[in-house]
């Protein structure tokens, strides 16, 4: 089962002295043709997914239909353009296997399945269970800003032709 939802956060992302850039959001979230999701996991596809402060982006989630541990995060990480899969509700042992594809875990980082566009195929494991697969599509969302700060002197590159100077 597929439903829409929208996640609650929207903030920015990388910050340096008068500028900003990075990942404003996602749109156009979908899971392409045919899938496979474990009966007992609901996929919410964020409407409006935006940056957490963290400078996260989340895209989807995965829950149990019972609100039980396992729940698995959809998120796209912009610093390695890479869409990442994080399993939530557990130890950090389990979350340590689940990186690393350990002991029965495996999905964290979905193979990238076209090189032009934002398509990445999921294949959530857990030990004993196939919980999900399918092509997760999406474009993000990109912004850059730059502040210029004036105060009583300013400079821009400029030359600057002191009065009298001129020929």
């Amino acid at each position: 089962m597929v439903r829409k939802n929208k996640p609650h956060w929207n903030s920015a992302k990388f910050k340096g002295d008068n500028f900003e850039q990075g990942a404003l959001g996602a749109f156009n979230v979908s899971v392409q043709g045919g899938f496979y999701c474990d009966t007992d996991y609901i996929l919410d596809l964020y409407k409006e997914p935006r940056t957490v402060p963290n400078g996260r982006l989340d895209i989807a989630e995965l829950q149990r239909k019972d609100g039980s541990p396992p729940s698995f995060l959809f998120r796209w990480d912009e610093k390695v353009n890479q869409l990442d899969v994080d399993i939530r509700g557990v130890s950090r042992k389990i979350a340590g296997r689940f990186e690393k594809g350990e002991g029965g875990y495996a999905g964290h980082h979905p193979l990238k399945v076209q090189s032009d566009a934002l398509i990445f195929e999921v294949d959530i494991y857990i030990p004993d269970k196939h919980i999900f697969n399918g092509c997760v599509k999406f474009n993000v969302h990109h912004m850059a800003k730059a502040a210029i700060a004036i105060g009583h002197t300013a400079s821009s590159g400029n030359i600057v032709i002191k009065k009298g100077n001129r020929k």
